[in-house]
Formats: C-alpha cells, sequence, structure tokens
C-alpha cells in the first residue's frame, strides 16, 4: 500500500481503509504532508500554512533528499 502513495492526497474521512493507514502513520491531525523515499517517511510537517511557506518546506525537502527522491518518484522528470 505505501508503495502508492507517491504523490497522492488521502482523505481520512473517506474510508476505514484510509483511516487505518493514517492511523499506521502515525497522522494524529490534517493536513499533514509526508515525504516518502523508498517506502519510509523522511521528513514531514503538520499544520496549516501559507503558499510561501509551503514552498520553503518543499525545496527544504528537495534539498535535503535529492538523490534519493529521484531514484524513487516520478519527480526525477523535473529535478535537475
Amino acid at each position: 500500500m505505501r508503495g502508492e502513495l507517491n504523490s497522492r492526497m488521502i482523505n481520512v474521512l473517506e474510508s476505514e481503509e484510509n483511516r487505518e493507514l493514517a492511523m499506521d502513520l502515525g497522522i494524529m491531525s490534517t493536513p499533514t504532508l509526508i515525504f516518502f523515499c523508498e517506502g519510509r517517511p523522511l521528513m514531514s510537517y503538520v499544520g496549516f500554512v501559507v503558499e510561501e511557506e509551503l514552498r520553503r518546506i518543499i525545496d527544504d525537502a528537495l534539498n535535503r533528499y535529492k538523490s534519493c527522491l529521484i531514484q524513487s518518484t516520478e519527480l526525477k522528470k523535473y529535478i535537475v
């Protein structure tokens, strides 16, 4: 299941399976953004943020984990 999570948004209210997945991942509130590499969570952020801060969070994750993200996701098309 976790391999299927690349760039997906999961609505925890939508189904029992989604609630169980959220519990397995330790998600206690929404929104929660988690960056995965090869099925392992690398970095997460919880709570609403304005667009500028969200861009900073994403850029930070891409800079920190660039090599792993390139190897394991479709992001390799977009990361130089």
